[in-house]
């Protein structure tokens, strides 16, 4: 996925995720999904608007259900 399809501020996601981590944070703080742990909590999932970001969170995908999903939709 990428542009014009994966806009930033507009482009909304939603999988079934359960817990998260930030990758490369050695506190082990964990934080539920979608909301994520920045400066402020965070709605993951609507693609920011940031210029760049260097973070990358990993995800459990739902393990009470028998399949996972990943879903996306641009409203244009």
């Amino acid at each position: 996925m990428g542009p014009p399809f994966l806009e930033k501020g507009v482009t909304v996601t939603d999988a079934s995720l359960t817990r998260g981590r930030v990758n490369g944070d050695t506190s082990g703080r964990e934080f539920a999904w979608p909301v994520g742990v920045a400066e402020i909590a965070i709605d993951l999932r609507t693609v920011r608007d940031i210029p760049r970001s260097g973070f990358v969170n990993n995800f459990l995908v739902d393990p009470t259900r028998e399949y996972g999903f990943f879903a996306a939709y641009h409203p244009g």
